[in-house]
């Protein structure tokens, strides 16, 4: 018996050693497409570990990504939105201006932006379609809105080579607001004039292949692109001299500044404005038949925390046009939803 055990407990043992070393060697591949912010993937990179399976990235296309995805040889895609296959769980991550790289000596080089209206004799280096389809689409018809030809353009696999190629003077390229980080030699980069117009990278993964590690590396993404709380950055902040941060009464200097190549003037000067909820629009719109189930006058009456006349004639008053009453609507919904997850018999929305 006892030498049973003892060969018992001696193959467990090597059995979790063999699994100890799997996970020592497993990997979380992720994909990433040409078109996203590099900066971001080097932040990934220098993150410090969160699982023990090592990510390792893999240069691609969207396009690419995908089937990989759903082949399951790889676990997560950072790629160029939008994508339409509804095994893929989608996450979006941040949006960034659709800028063109072209040389220093093109007069539209000496704008600050550059208008939609201003490519439209131009010859462009465009993302390709076979890479970036829905994107392409994307980009393709906001130029045909316009009345922009594209039957001369010509298409490429990354924004490296739109860079070279607008360097050779072969074209305007269609790149990413990021893509200025390059430094190419005689080329610069200027931001298209058009909020509607942007190149919206999100991180993919399949449904059916998301193993424990994954979710703790996608929350590591979340944190990642939050980069006001990124600690370099909280640090950087902290050490810049105060005439950096406000300059003859302007707040924000030196944000404002570092932001004025991305965003709009109007947008980076605009007066400071709290965010406000629209429970108006929530709870007049009903938001699914919500208020009617949750605040049913059977169901406040099972709660008994107040009395279901009053909470009636309170949603009546309310859904008759007094939107003075939407916060005290709204408090009630949050009271009788907590009644039902911790003292009720279900869920009622």
């Amino acid at each position: 018996m006892e030498a049973r055990k003892a060969l018992h407990y001696s193959n467990r043992a090597i059995e979790v050693a063999k699994e100890a070393d799997r996970e020592e060697h497993e990997v979380l591949m992720v994909g990433y497409c040409a078109y996203i912010d590099l900066y971001f993937l080097s932040a990934l990179r220098s993150m410090k570990a969160v699982t023990t399976m090592r990510p390792i990235y893999r240069s691609s296309s969207t396009t690419e990504i995908v089937v990989k995805l759903l082949s399951h040889e790889w676990h997560a895609g950072l790629l160029t939105l939008p994508i339409s296959e509804r095994e893929l769980v989608v996450r979006p991550l941040f949006r960034e201006p659709v800028a063109v790289a072209l040389p220093i000596s093109h007069p539209l080089a000496k704008q600050a932006q550059v208008e939609l209206r201003d490519l439209a004799n131009e010859t462009l280096i465009l993302p390709a379609k076979r890479a970036n389809p829905q994107f392409h689409d994307v980009l393709t018809r906001s130029f045909r809105d316009i009345g922009l030809r594209l039957g001369t353009a010509q298409e490429v696999e990354n924004p490296h080579e739109a860079l070279h190629l607008a360097s050779e003077r072969l074209g305007i390229a269609v790149v990413q607001a990021s893509a200025s980080h390059a430094h190419i030699e005689g080329v610069t980069v200027r931001v298209i004039a058009d909020p509607n117009l942007a190149i919206e990278t999100g991180i993919a993964s399949n449904r059916e292949n998301m193993p424990d590690s994954l979710n703790l590396f996608l929350a590591a993404v979340d944190e990642t692109r939050t980069a006001y709380l990124d600690r370099e950055f909280v640090e950087l902040a902290a050490s810049l001299p105060g005439r950096l941060k406000i300059r003859d009464g302007e707040n924000k200097y030196i944000l404002k500044r570092a932001a004025r190549p991305y965003l709009p003037a109007e947008l980076i000067s605009r007066p400071k404005e709290g965010f406000v909820m629209p429970v108006n629009q929530w709870l007049m719109s009903d938001f699914g038949g919500v208020t009617g189930r949750v605040l049913h006058p059977d169901r406040v009456r099972a709660a008994g925390m107040v009395r279901h006349e009053a909470v009636a004639a309170l949603v009546t008053r309310f859904q008759s046009g007094d939107t003075s009453l939407a916060n005290r609507v709204l408090s009630l919904i949050a009271l009788h939803v907590w009644w039902e997850d911790y003292l009720g018999e279900s869920r009622v929305y």
